[in-house]
C-alpha cells in the first residue's frame, strides 16, 4: 500500500478517535413558563457549544432545549453560552447560562427585581447538569405572590404555609424519597452499590433538597439497625445489601430539624427484615425487636404530640396547620405497618398505615414510557378529587436483569436508570395535572437537587390551592398586551369567529363581555408557526374570568 495513503488513513483514524474521546457531554434543559408573561429572547451568545434557545416561550408552554459542550477537557474550559429572556410587558428578565468552571452546569440569573419576587430571593440558582439527562427550570406565579422556581427553599413548608396551612394533608403534594436509607452500602449480600443504592446523598441532604416523606426499610444485624434493600431470589436466598445505620438516620433528621424548624416529616416503615434469625433472613420482626426499633426512633426530636386528643381515625383529613405553625418546631410522624405492634410507650407519633391511607403502587418496568402511561392512568382512576385518599406516584425504574449485573456501566445502575425516569417526569408532568387529579407523593430515586420539590410546590400553588389561584388570576386580569395573530374558538356551542392581525386587547376574553361557558384562545405565533397554545377560561358566575385549564404548546 502507498505509504502516503497509509499515513493519511492513520491520521484520519486518530483524529476521529480523538474527537470521540474528547466530545463534550450533552443533556436537556426542560423549561416550564407558568408565569403570566411570555418570555422573549433578547440576547444570545455561545462558544464551542450546541445551543439554540427558543425565540419565544409563551405563557404556559413547556419546552425542551438540547445543550452540548463540543469538547470535554475536564471540569474547566472555555465553552459556554448565555440566553437572556425578558418577561414581556414588564421590566423583569433572567438569563440562562451554560458554564464550565468547577464542572459543567446550567445557571439561571434573575434581574434584581425578579429575584426579589421569588420565594428564596436568590439572584443566581444552579440547575446543575446531567450528562444525557435533564434539568428543570420552572417559574410559576402571578407576580403578586412570590414566584415558585426550581430553587426550592430548605424550609419550603414554612415558606408556603399561607397556601398549604389551611389544606388537609390529603390535599397537598410533597416529594418522597424511595428507599431513602440506601445512599451508601455498609455490607453487600450478593448485591453491590450498582444494583442496590437508590439514593446518592444522606437523608440530611434529601431533607435539604425538600423530601418530606421517607421510605425506610429496617433490618437488624448483630443487634444493629440498618436500612436494607434485599430481595428473595428463590433458591439463591435473600440477596441485596444493607445501607445507612438507623443511628445515622436519626442523627441526620435531628440535625436538619434543629437547623430548619417547622417542617412536617413522615417516616414510612416497611419491608422490615430480621437478620438476626440464625443463618437466614426472615421477613418481619418479632414484637420484641419492634420495641427495640421504636426505642431507637424515639430518640428523634419533635415527634408528633397532638394538641387535640380527639382525633379522627383518618389522619389525612387533618389540616397542615394542625401539624406545624409559623415559627413552630417541626413535626415527625412514623407510619408503621398495620401488622406491627404499637410502641409500649404509647407515643402518638407512631401510627398504623390504615390511619394514613395511601393508594398507588410500584410497577416493575425498565421503560419510562410504560411507567408514565401506567402510573398516570392509575392516578386518574384513583384520585378523583382533592378529598380522595392520598396518592403515591412511584416514579422509579426497575433495571433489566442484564443491566443489574452490568456493574461496569453506571448508566445501567439504579441511579443511572433513574435519570431516564426523571427526564420523562420533567417532560410530561405538567400536562397530567388538574385541580382534581394530582399526586400527593412523587416518589423518586436519587434526590440530588430540589427540582422535584419545585414540582410539588407548583402543584400546591396551582392545584391544591386552585380557588386561591383562580382569585389571583381573576384579580390580575391577565394584563398581557403583546399577543397577535390570534384565532378565537367558541367551544360551548360550536360557533367560532376569527380575528387576524389584532392586538391582544381586541381578542382577550374579559369576564364581563363573554357569555357563560368556556372559551379557548388558540394563539399562533409567526415565529413558531407549528405551535399553538390553548387557554381555557370559565365564565360561570362562580369562576368568571378564571383560568380553568392548563395552557400548553401543541
Amino acid at each position: 500500500m502507498d505509504l502516503r495513503k497509509l499515513f493519511l488513513r492513520a491520521t484520519c483514524g486518530f483524529l476521529v478517535a480523538a474527537n470521540l474521546a474528547f466530545a463534550g457531554p450533552g443533556g436537556h434543559l426542560e423549561m416550564a413558563n407558568l408565569s403570566p408573561y411570555d418570555w422573549k429572547l433578547t440576547y444570545n451568545h455561545s462558544y464551542h457549544m450546541d445551543w439554540e434557545p427558543w425565540d419565544l416561550i409563551p405563557i404556559g408552554s413547556k419546552l425542551e432545549q438540547y445543550v452540548e459542550w463540543w469538547y470535554h477537557w475536564g471540569d474547566n474550559g472555555d465553552g459556554g453560552a448565555e440566553a437572556t429572556y425578558s418577561l414581556v410587558g414588564t421590566d423583569l428578565s433572567f438569563s440562562i447560562q451554560a458554564r464550565q468552571s468547577g464542572g459543567k452546569k446550567l445557571l439561571v440569573e434573575y434581574s434584581d427585581a425578579l429575584a426579589a419576587m421569588t420565594l428564596t430571593g436568590e439572584k443566581v440558582i444552579d440547575l446543575g447538569f446531567d450528562h444525557d439527562g435533564s434539568v428543570l427550570f420552572v417559574l410559576s406565579g402571578n407576580g403578586v405572590e412570590p414566584y415558585v422556581s426550581s430553587q426550592a427553599p430548605r424550609d419550603w413548608m414554612q415558606k408556603t404555609l399561607s397556601t398549604i396551612g389551611s389544606k388537609e394533608l390529603r390535599e397537598m403534594s410533597m416529594p418522597m424519597a424511595h428507599n431513602s436509607g440506601m445512599n451508601t452500602i455498609t455490607k453487600g449480600y450478593g448485591g453491590c452499590k450498582h444494583n442496590t443504592a437508590c439514593q446518592t446523598v444522606p437523608i440530611y441532604n434529601q431533607l435539604a433538597f425538600g423530601a418530606r416523606w421517607f421510605d425506610l426499610r429496617p433490618t437488624v444485624v448483630k443487634g444493629n439497625w440498618y436500612a436494607n434493600h434485599m430481595s428473595d431470589a428463590g433458591i439463591l436466598g435473600w440477596v441485596g445489601a444493607r445501607g445507612t445505620s438507623f443511628t445515622d438516620i436519626v442523627n441526620d433528621i435531628n440535625r436538619f430539624i434543629s437547623e430548619t424548624p417547622g417542617e412536617l416529616i413522615i417516616l414510612q416503615i416497611s419491608h422490615e427484615l430480621d437478620g438476626d434469625a440464625g443463618a437466614k433472613w426472615i421477613p418481619g420482626l418479632p414484637e420484641a425487636r419492634w420495641q427495640i426499633l421504636y426505642t431507637l426512633l424515639e430518640q428523634l426530636n419533635d415527634l408528633w404530640t397532638p394538641a387535640d386528643s380527639n382525633l379522627p381515625d383518618d389522619l389525612e383529613t387533618l389540616k397542615i396547620s394542625q401539624f406545624i405553625q409559623p415559627g413552630s418546631n417541626s413535626t415527625i410522624l412514623v407510619r408503621i405497618p398495620d401488622h406491627a405492634p404499637l410502641p409500649n410507650s404509647s407515643h402518638p407519633a407512631f401510627i398504623h398505615e390504615s390511619r394514613l391511607p395511601v393508594t398507588g403502587d410500584w410497577i416493575s418496568t425498565a421503560d419510562p414510557s410504560v411507567l408514565s402511561d401506567t402510573q398516570f392512568t392509575t392516578l386518574q382512576k384513583l384520585r378523583l378529587s382533592p378529598k380522595s385518599p392520598m396518592f403515591r406516584l412511584p416514579w422509579t425504574i426497575a433495571p433489566k436483569i442484564a443491566h443489574m449485573i452490568d456493574v461496569a456501566n453506571p448508566l445501567h445502575s439504579i441511579i443511572g436508570e433513574a435519570m431516564w425516569a426523571e427526564h420523562k417526569l420533567y417532560q410530561i408532568i405538567w400536562d397530567k395535572l388538574t385541580r382534581d387529579t394530582y399526586p400527593n407523593l412523587i416518589e423518586v430515586d436519587n434526590i440530588h437537587n430540589s427540582q422535584v420539590t419545585a414540582i410539588t410546590m407548583v402543584i400546591n400553588q396551582r392545584y391544591a390551592d386552585a380557588e386561591g389561584w383562580m382569585k389571583w388570576m381573576e384579580g390580575e386580569k391577565r394584563e398581557v398586551t403583546t399577543l397577535r395573530w390570534a384565532e378565537r374558538l367558541r367551544i360551548d356551542d360550536g360557533s367560532s369567529t376569527r380575528d387576524d392581525e389584532k392586538e391582544e386587547e381586541d381578542v382577550w376574553p374579559h369576564a364581563e363581555t363573554e357569555p357563560a361557558g368556556e372559551l379557548d384562545i388558540a394563539v399562533l405565533d409567526k415565529k413558531m408557526p407549528n405551535t399553538k397554545r390553548i387557554v381555557k377560561f370559565g365564565s360561570t358566575e362562580q369562576h368568571k374570568g378564571a383560568i380553568l385549564g392548563e395552557i400548553h404548546i401543541r
